[in-house]
């Protein structure tokens, strides 16, 4: 048994505005972007991923730059901003 093919194609993107880009023309060539986070329990086929993979993880600082906001629609509470990719422990630790 394998444990996943390849993909048609890959990039790794490491912030909002390049994944947003890559997305855009990706689906105005008419080719299906796949996002892929860390890539944590995530099993592929032998036969691969058709169309674009999208690498999201990113080292960088879970909050740079976007501060948690209180929550306008739950007193008390506040909403995180951060990039998808992101490892969930970082930001529970930074936040």
């Amino acid at each position: 048994m394998h444990v996943g093919g390849p993909a048609a194609a890959y990039l790794a993107v490491h912030d909002c505005a390049h994944l947003a880009a890559v997305v855009r023309l990706a689906i105005d060539a008419g080719i299906t972007p796949f996002i892929l986070g860390g890539g944590s329990n995530l099993l592929v086929s032998d036969a691969g991923l058709p169309g674009l993979v999208l690498e999201t993880w990113t080292n960088e600082d879970a909050l740079l730059g976007h501060p948690p906001v209180p929550d306008p629609s739950a007193p008390g509470r506040f909403r995180l901003h951060a990039f998808c990719g992101l490892p969930l422990p970082r930001l529970a630790h930074q936040s």
